[in-house]
C-alpha cells in the first residue's frame, strides 16, 4: 500500500508540467490565472495590503495589470538581463489590454529578476525590502532567472500609464537600471 501510495505521488508531480500548461499558469512555477476586476490599491496603505487581497494570499490583480493567458499573447518580448548594464531592452510600448510574453535570459553571474509594476509598487516593494532585506517571495507579477538560466512570464497589462521593469536583486533600480514599457490605449 504504501508503495503505491509513493508510486502515485510520483505520477501527479510528475504531470504538474503538464497541468501547469493546461491550466494557463502564467510562468514557470506561477500560480494559476485568476481574472478579477482591476482594483487600485488604496493609497497609503502598506505594500502587501495594497497589493494583496490581504496579508496572506497574492491578489493576482493589480493596477498595471494581471497575469496573462499564455495562449491570448499577441507577442514575445526577448530581453537579456546582464549584472552591470541591466535589461537589454530599457523602452517598450505595449497597449492596455495587451497580453505579452517576456522571455528574458540571464547573462550574468548573479541571480536577477524581472519584476513588473508601476512606478508606485515598485516604491512601495523597494521601501519593504529595505525594510526587510533577504525577505523571499513569490509574486505573480515575478520570477526570478538564475545565471546562464532563461525564463519566461506572461502578463496582460492594464491601465497605468507607466510600467517599470526591475530587478531588485543586484541593486540594479537604484542604479537606474530599469526597462520603461509605455502603455498606450
Amino acid at each position: 500500500m504504501r508503495a503505491f501510495a509513493v508510486l502515485s505521488l510520483c505520477a501527479l508531480f510528475g504531470a504538474l508540467p503538464q497541468l501547469a500548461s493546461a491550466q494557463g499558469w502564467h510562468r514557470m512555477g506561477g500560480t494559476p490565472n485568476m481574472p478579477a476586476e482591476m482594483l487600485k490599491p488604496p493609497e497609503g496603505a502598506p505594500h502587501h495590503i495594497r497589493y494583496h487581497k490581504d496579508g496572506t494570499e497574492p491578489n493576482n490583480t493589480f493596477s498595471f495589470g494581471q497575469p496573462g493567458d499564455p495562449m491570448q499573447a499577441a507577442r514575445t518580448i526577448d530581453m537579456e538581463i546582464r549584472d552591470e548594464s541591466g535589461y537589454s531592452e530599457s523602452n517598450l510600448q505595449v497597449r492596455a489590454g495587451e497580453t505579452v510574453r517576456f522571455v528574458v535570459h540571464n547573462s550574468g553571474s548573479t541571480k536577477h529578476e524581472l519584476r513588473i509594476g508601476d512606478p508606485d509598487y515598485q516604491k512601495a516593494h523597494d521601501q519593504m525590502l529595505a525594510r526587510a532585506p533577504g525577505m523571499e517571495h513569490d509574486d505573480p507579477n515575478a520570477t526570478v532567472i538564475g545565471p546562464g538560466e532563461t525564463a519566461w512570464i506572461v502578463w496582460r497589462f492594464g491601465n497605468s500609464p507607466i510600467v517599470q521593469l526591475a530587478c531588485r536583486l543586484t541593486g540594479q533600480y537604484r542604479r537606474g537600471q530599469v526597462a520603461i514599457v509605455r502603455v498606450t490605449e
